[in-house]
């Protein structure tokens, strides 16, 4: 059986401090607290690491009672296998070779024949066992400059910059100016043609008044109460919110006494230009208007004269289908 009696003194050295050698010497452990290394930037754990003194020849038997029990051989063999280790060392020893032992270091004879270790990297102090060296950097330090008020524009600087507030103006020049053509063209379309939507009021009772004398109504002249006029009439126009210009309450045509007639509504406006719109609009027809103050609307109407009740009824849908298909009858009398 092959028996590798340097695996086994590397074991024992993780328990003890001292491992025999029978023949050649005594491996010593030797203790280090936790360093830094200014120089080489690193920070190693407490370690345990090994010498080899050639000095102490003892023998303490703990090599070959580790190397029974690994291999559960008697004690003339775990024996015999150190003895042929140590012969084996000392032959390659004698002739200036190395002695690898895995896991512990190299073996080597120096110029005065002493026998010599170099440990490997390797830390058997097993309550830090696995812990590596650390690499470490200093923490550097940057000093930060005051803020230094700088130094006012010389004035080639100051040409500079107002030269480029010269030029961007330039280009946005024409920008503005088309801006401000087409601000003054709104402005005059909302002064001199918008016209906003006027909503309908509510319709006032109609004034029995007429450009006629009171005189020459007879009192036996019976009288058809007006109609009120659609709330559909004309509904672009009658507003209340717009401030007209003053008119008479009333204007129509003078009317013979003795002549039956009737005044029928065909529209409610809240500005003048459209009541006189209108107004030319009845006379193109070949009829009289007739207007009435309302508030601040106008009731802009027809006045006719018939002979009967047939006359009047088509006269009154003529009037329907020119103007309005909703005129209401504002005063009849008979």
């Amino acid at each position: 059986m092959q028996m590798d009696v340097g695996a086994q003194i590397v074991r024992l050295l993780f328990d003890q401090d001292k491992v025999a050698i029978p023949g050649l010497g005594v491996l010593e452990a030797q203790y280090k607290e936790a360093g830094i290394d200014h120089i080489e930037g690193t920070l190693s754990p407490p370690s345990k690491s090994i010498s080899f003194n050639q000095q102490q020849t003892i023998n303490d038997g703990l090599l070959t009672k580790q190397v029974q029990q690994a291999y559960q051989v008697g004690v003339k063999d775990a024996e015999d296998a150190v003895q042929a280790f140590v012969t084996g060392v000392k032959n390659k020893l004698d002739q200036r070779d190395i002695v690898e032992i895995d896991q512990l270091g190299r073996l080597y004879v120096d110029y005065e024949g002493t026998i010599k270790l170099l440990p490997d990297k390797i830390n058997f102090n097993t309550e830090v066992y696995g812990l590596p060296t650390l690499k470490f950097e200093p923490i550097s330090r940057v000093n930060i400059p005051y803020a230094v008020d700088e130094p006012p524009a010389s004035g080639a600087e100051q040409d500079v910059v107002t030269e480029n507030i010269s030029n961007w103006f330039q280009r946005l020049l024409p920008v503005i100016g088309v801006l401000t053509l087409a601000i003054i063209a709104l402005g005059v379309y909302l002064i001199f043609f918008y016209e906003p939507t006027e909503s309908q009021p509510t319709a006032a009772n109609p004034s029995d008044r007429v450009n006629i004398s009171p005189a020459e109504v007879t009192p036996e002249a019976s009288t058809t109460p007006a109609e009120a006029p659609s709330a559909t009439e004309d509904q672009e126009d009658a507003s209340t919110d717009v401030q007209e210009d003053t008119v008479d309450d009333t204007e129509g045509a003078t009317v013979n006494p003795d002549q039956a007639y009737a005044i029928v509504a065909v529209g409610l406006f809240g500005k003048q230009r459209n009541v006189e719109r209108m107004i030319e609009r009845i006379y193109k027809a070949g009829y009289e208007p007739y207007t009435q103050k309302e508030g601040k609307n106008t009731r802009v109407g027809v006045v006719i004269t018939f002979e009967d009740e047939a006359d009047f009824q088509e006269q009154l849908r003529q009037i329907r289908k020119t103007f309005d298909k909703n005129s209401k009858v504002l005063k009849k009398v008979e």
